[in-house]
């Protein structure tokens, strides 16, 4: 029963606890079931935000179980993790980050982590890194910096661990490149000694993005660089080796408590700062780098923003296929949400609609009349414009 109803209230997440904790051995058996029901909670959900705050709320109950039961009985944490690994077989991208930061929460809440069990993870999550129907590999990364984090890295999977996080740092997208990077940090703060003999490629790897152009994705590029230069000894002249091993780690653990995976909120920010520099070029940059997010933006006000901006660069042809792309994602979000997702002025609506037949008339690209009127549709706008179908 409580496991139905955990979303809906804490004080049930802290019922369902307290009666783990007094009645261990018999709600023991109902701990597949329950992970189970919190994951059909996020594939239930028809938006964004509610596979999020569904997300959340399992985080917190998957958490405290694992703060009761997780211990060095493999049967226990199978029963954990298999509904997890299941629900990253899903299709949509929310249910597999939501599957992967319960699990991250899993690992960095067990009282007394099972550290073999925990290692076995290592080869099952290199594998969905390298899985192209994987979408959510900034969430699993930080699944393995929170197996660092408790010292339950396998040393026999850290060779494809490093492949797959070099891989993730030449992403196109920048959380997974961020989420990379503070992985490295992670590795070089708790794993130090299986990496010690590990650093060359990395450094050059990490090297080579060094000049980011996203702000959040630079400093945790810069961060996870100098770590892996002191363990490799290249960056403190005449220091033993247990010495720079141990720079590194006191490093890693001063910004341990910041590390985070990169949110919704945070591409806002950047957003929002890429905005107010006023430059175009850096915008478009931005824009290239997220592809199109009208389905993940909370912030009507940056998703006018990019709008009015999207409106404007219509007038470019040499950016007319991003633009085009950011519209049809627009309209499908529209649609999907079966509102005027955004609330967008009317006298925006309309500017938009205009600059994009124009440019399509330009390009006498045919797909751009039916666009115009689903997008048209979607926010109820009567238009004048002379389409045809």
């Amino acid at each position: 029963m409580f496991s139905k109803c955990f979303n809906d209230s804490h004080p049930v997440k802290e019922c369902l606890s307290r009666v783990c904790r007094f009645h261990g051995d018999p709600a023991a058996a109902h701990i597949s079931r329950t992970i189970a029901d919190i994951v059909k909670q996020w594939k239930d959900s028809s938006t964004v935000s509610g596979v999020r705050d569904a997300c959340d709320a399992g985080g917190d109950t998957i958490g405290a179980l694992s703060r009761i039961y997780l211990n060095s009985d493999d049967a226990v944490v199978v029963q954990f993790v298999e509904p997890l690994f299941e629900a990253m077989r899903d299709r949509r991208k929310g249910v597999q980050s939501g599957a992967a930061l319960c699990m991250a929460r899993m690992v960095l809440s067990a009282a007394t982590p099972p550290i073999s069990s925990f290692q076995k993870l290592c080869p099952r999550i290199c594998e969905l890194l390298s899985n192209p129907c994987f979408l959510a590999q900034a969430s699993l990364l930080l699944v393995v910096s929170s197996l660092s984090q408790v010292g339950a890295i396998a040393p026999q999977s850290l060779d494809s661990l490093l492949e797959r996080i070099h891989a993730c740092l030449a992403s196109t997208c920048w959380e997974t490149r961020k989420a990379a990077a503070d992985t490295l940090t992670a590795l070089a703060s708790h794993s130090s000694s299986l990496i010690y003999d590990k650093t060359d490629f990395t450094l050059a790897v990490l090297e080579n993005r060094a000049h980011e152009m996203i702000k959040a994705v630079r400093e945790s590029v810069t961060e996870a660089l100098q770590l892996w230069k002191n363990i490799s000894g290249k960056c403190v002249d005449g220091a033993s080796d247990d010495s720079k091993i141990a720079s590194g780690e006191l490093l890693g653990s001063e910004r341990n408590g910041k590390q985070r995976l990169m949110s919704i909120s945070d591409i806002e920010s950047a957003y929002e700062e890429a905005f107010g520099t006023n430059d175009q070029g850096l915008i478009i940059s931005l824009m290239k780098k997220t592809g199109p997010i009208f389905d993940r933006l909370l912030s009507i006000k940056i998703a006018h923003k990019i709008i009015k901006f999207i409106s404007q660069l219509l007038e470019d042809h040499n950016h007319y296929d991003m633009c085009v792309d950011w519209i049809r994602e627009l309209q499908e979000q529209l649609a999907r949400s079966g509102i005027a997702t955004f609330g967008d002025p009317r006298k925006l609506k309309r500017k938009i609609l205009y600059n994009l037949q124009q440019a399509g008339q330009r390009r006498m690209d045919p797909s751009i009349p039916k666009l115009i009127v689903k997008l048209a549709d979607s926010w109820s706008v009567d238009i004048q414009i002379k389409v045809t179908v």
